[in-house]
């Protein structure tokens, strides 16, 4: 089977990611010898920057000269994005040869009950193995969609876990309560493992405290009074995290997302963690805090305010508190310039919110709508009926992603900026038309 074929085949396969068949997925990993126990796995679930965490941690505990995997979801131009080692993608024979493997022991064990996993359960496996086969020391693994009930969350043992900020998302799988959204993340728990995580809201900090303390878990919650004297600019941002570890963080990023000021402090107490768990990954103590900082510098974020090329970016912000960090930052950074914006989304999504947030921005001066690309985007008429209900700017719709960026580059000719948001999927689409390799 060559590698397109492959492809085909997964795509075939049921898309859900709330769809696992726990048994059988542990099933099928136990028959490959129980890959995903091999490593340190470090779990990281949550509604927004989950991602963010992840290349934080991934681009330090490489800095510290370890083999280091990464699981990520979804990619955004080519499925092999999701699995990566020391920051280099799985490779297409790699990825082929895997696939055939995992097929082929499903097919010599449908006899005994085992049965085809879903695609996200597939590109898992395939994950696992592969981290196992190369003999990487730590693996960061990025779930899903929510946490208890979620494909990742199969270990019995992780290094640590790592819950970010939690809003409302995927509400018609993980419920439409914030409660019941933090209950499912706070599902990645596990006895005796620490937690870090961050949250301004009493009820999550409540559910997760209380869930960490009933098994006995350690744990480093990050909060708003730790992170102090923000400053921002154009490209860069700095501040100062003072963290339990009594330890003062100076620190400075390349980027103008301002959420990832909560990002990068989670991901600094949860290496600090690390740190304190397994104590040879760095010599000495200032180099360790060297790497820390420079790794937070450094770092960079496909898909999250991403300048793919000059005056556009695109982000991927696909739920209301996404949103409201991304006008955060156009109010914070981009005030002084015309603001256009190519936007599609999910239907699933409470995209009316999202329109009225964006549609409070002083500085819009013109929309595109398009769809995603996917099967659940949402009606273009609806969501540019709703636009005009909530804006008088100009409004333009075009079923063509291409069409949409070669308008949105017409309209701001060097004297605004165009953003790509609403959906990870769209923002997948203008890197691969602005150059990416393959789209799958």
């Amino acid at each position: 089977m060559n590698y397109k074929k492959c492809i085909d085949n997964l795509y075939s396969l049921p898309r859900g990611r709330h769809l696992t068949n726990r048994e059988n997925l542990i099933k099928i990993l136990h028959m490959l010898n129980k890959p995903q126990s091999e490593f340190e796995y470090i779990h990281v679930a949550g509604t927004n920057g989950k991602g963010s965490v992840c290349l934080y941690l991934e681009s330090c505990l490489i800095n510290c000269k370890q083999q280091v995997g990464l699981f990520t979801s979804p990619h955004l131009v080519k499925i092999n994005e999701r699995i990566r080692i020391n920051g280099v993608d799985i490779d297409d024979n790699d990825f082929t040869r895997i696939f055939c493997k995992v097929e082929n022991l499903i097919r010599k064990n449908t006899q005994k009950g085992l049965s085809y996993p879903t695609f996200f359960e597939f590109i898992y496996i395939i994950a696992m193995v592969y981290f196992n086969e190369r003999g990487v020391r730590f693996a960061i693994v990025e779930a899903g969609i929510g946490g208890l009930n979620d494909t990742t969350n199969i270990i019995d043992r992780p290094l640590i876990s790592i819950i970010t900020a939690i809003s409302l998302d995927h509400t018609e799988i993980l419920g439409n309560s914030l409660d019941l959204i933090a209950k499912e993340k706070a599902g990645i728990i596990k006895e005796g493992c620490p937690v870090i995580y961050y949250s301004n809201h009493q009820m999550i900090q409540t559910i997760i405290n209380e869930k960490a303390q009933k098994l006995g878990c350690e744990v480093y919650a990050l909060k708003a009074s730790d992170i102090e004297n923000i400053n921002i600019c154009s490209k860069k941002i700095d501040f100062s995290l003072n963290n339990m570890y009594h330890n003062r963080y100076d620190v400075i990023l390349n980027t103008n997302a301002l959420y990832q000021v909560v990002n990068s402090s989670l991901f600094i107490l949860a290496i600090e963690a690390i740190k304190t768990a397994i104590k040879d990954i760095s010599p000495d103590h200032m180099t360790f805090r060297s790497t820390v900082l420079q790794s937070a510098k450094s770092a960079s974020w496909h898909g999250r305010m991403e300048e793919v090329c000059e005056h556009i970016y695109i982000d991927g912000a696909h739920n209301t508190a996404a949103i409201t960090a991304f006008t955060h930052i156009i109010n914070s950074c981009f005030d002084k310039v015309d603001l256009y914006l190519i936007f599609a989304v999910g239907k699933e999504k409470d995209y009316q919110t999202m329109i009225r947030e964006l549609c409070t921005l002083s500085n819009l001066k013109g929309v595109i709508i398009t769809r995603t690309g996917e099967p659940n985007s949402a009606d273009i008429k609806e969501i540019k009926d709703f636009f005009e209900e909530n804006w008088n700017g100009l409004i333009y719709s075009t079923y063509n992603i291409k069409e949409a960026l070669s308008e949105g580059k017409e309209w701001i000719k060097d004297k605004g900026i165009l953003c790509c948001i609403g959906s990870l999927y769209l923002a997948g689409s203008i890197k691969r038309i602005l150059g990416g390799t393959t789209n799958d």
